[in-house]
């Protein structure tokens, strides 16, 4: 009579998929120094050009510290600019990593702040004209601009009235100031080269003196809406 045969053995059952790894969780050290952290990612402000030009004019830091950038740029025919503004310095010149962008009419040949949002900026259209535009960062679209000189601006400054002046000299050999609305209240063409300096006296405020490649030191009497004016008007030392 015949044995019966034995049971066949159980099959070996799959090990389990291994679980997925925890995005959440923090990346592992390396010989013990944390990893890095992950960098941040672009947010380009919708209202922001694609990109920066190529020269990088003027840097200017406002109060708080957020960095100005105005930047120039040969596009087709068209002497080209836009201004910056980075509320992390370290990350600029990425356009990525910027919190305001704005483009301008031309290249920009000088800027500041003003407030904690204006931005005064000197363009350069590579024609040989100068403008001068007053920007909101908030409201770009609103700039309040004025083509001030024939050749490029070269240097401006406010006074420190009430109501400020602002005073633009150029490489059209001119000295010309303008009010809030910047509408001109004085020029003055006596330099017979590229004016290159200009500062407001801190004891007259109806002075403003400037200096060019003629080797002329020019004194100029301004008009003044609510003031005498004082000194003599282009005395030259």
């Amino acid at each position: 009579m015949e044995e019966p045969l034995p049971p066949p053995l159980p099959l070996p059952q799959a090990a389990p998929p291994p679980a997925p790894p925890d995005t959440a969780a923090p990346a592992a050290s390396v010989d013990g120094e944390p990893a890095a952290e992950a960098a941040p990612e672009w947010n380009i402000p919708p209202n922001a050009p694609a990109c920066m030009e190529r020269h990088l004019e003027r840097a200017r830091y406002r109060a708080d510290g957020a960095l100005l950038l105005g930047a120039s740029g040969l596009n087709g025919r068209c002497w080209t600019g836009s201004l910056w503004v980075f509320a992390e310095p370290r990350r600029a010149p990425s356009e990525g990593f910027c919190t305001a962008g704005v483009q301008t009419e031309a290249g920009v040949a000088d800027l500041c702040w003003l407030a904690d949002r204006g931005i005064l900026v000197a363009s350069d259209s590579g024609d040989e004209s100068g403008t001068v535009a007053l920007v909101d960062t908030k409201n770009p679209d609103s700039a309040l601009s004025a083509a001030v000189h024939t050749r490029g601006i070269t240097g401006f400054a406010f006074s420190a009235h009430s109501s400020p002046l602002l005073a633009s000299i150029s490489e059209d050999c001119s000295v010309a100031v303008l009010d809030s609305d910047l509408s001109e209240v004085f020029r003055n063409r006596s330099h017979r080269d590229f004016v290159k300096g200009l500062s407001w006296s801190p004891s007259d405020d109806a002075l403003l003196t400037t200096v060019g490649w003629d080797h002329q030191v020019l004194h100029h009497t301004v008009p003044l809406p609510a003031a005498e004016a004082s000194g003599i008007n282009c005395v030259k030392e």
